[in-house]
């Protein structure tokens, strides 16, 4: 009985180490998957609020829309759009808001390209629960996840605000 009792803890407890990430390993993967999809094509515009156009991935929702700040619904997930049509692509004023907010984030990325500015950043809110924030100029996006998901999630985000178009 102490035999089976023990191969069952010890395969939950491998099951469990299985499914987490540690966070090197998750700074590295959002930095990557971010950065290449900034510096990708944008995808195109699939959905329009007011002065301007976005792409929308399958599995998002809009929950409300409101001048220019969206609030979209992933699953259980939500996730805030901010565009400030009167910052051009290669403003830095989220970004330094941003900075301000954060104490000490675990991941602080910028990207550059001839006129765009873009960023990934990552503060930990709490045990295996962060923060992220995605922004190109004056478009950003954030949202609060686990963290097997930050970097799938940073990807995301980028690909929506490469997307927006005013």
């Amino acid at each position: 009985m102490k035999k089976i009792l023990a191969g069952m803890i010890f395969a939950s407890l491998f099951s469990l180490l299985a499914c987490t990430i540690n966070e090197e390993e998750m700074q590295t993967a959002t930095i990557d998957q971010t950065k290449k999809t900034f510096t990708s094509k944008p995808a195109a515009a699939n959905e329009e609020s007011g002065s301007f156009k976005y792409h929308l991935p399958e599995g998002y929702k809009v929950e409300s829309a409101k001048n220019n700040n969206l609030i979209f619904k992933r699953d259980d997930e939500q996730f805030i759009l901010f565009v400030n049509d009167k910052e051009k692509e290669d403003s830095t004023v989220f970004y330094d808001s941003l900075l301000e907010q954060y104490k000490d984030p675990i991941v602080k990325e910028t990207f550059e390209d001839k006129d765009r500015f873009g960023y990934v950043l990552v503060d930990k809110l709490e045990e295996d629960e962060y923060e992220v924030s995605a922004g190109i100029g004056g478009v950003k996006m954030t949202t609060q996840t686990d963290g097997r998901n930050v970097a799938d999630t940073a990807e995301q985000m980028m690909e929506i605000v490469s997307s927006v178009n005013y």
